[in-house]
């Protein structure tokens, strides 16, 4: 951490100090859940790591089938119209 970024992390400290003790819970409650969302978040990125990887390694070894953009678009709009009738 940058002195600086320790001063402001000071500064906020000090200025939560001055709040009523319902305010400093809500206040951690905000905290904890803004950092469960950014774990949750970074676990979601993980997973596409490795599902792109996974499809990558399909895609190389030939065991994923290869469509053209303008035939996936068709099949697409297909099953689309499909579906709203």
């Amino acid at each position: 951490m940058t002195e600086s970024n320790n001063k402001t992390l000071n500064a906020v400290f000090e200025a939560a100090l001055q709040l009523s003790a319902e305010e400093r819970e809500k206040l951690v409650a905000l905290l904890n859940e803004q950092s469960a969302a950014e774990d949750s978040e970074a676990n979601c990125n993980a997973a596409w790591v490795v599902e792109l990887r996974r499809r990558v390694e399909l895609l190389r070894s030939g065991q994923m089938p290869v469509v053209a953009a303008d035939e996936a678009i068709q099949r697409a709009r297909a099953r689309l119209i499909a579906n709203c009738k």
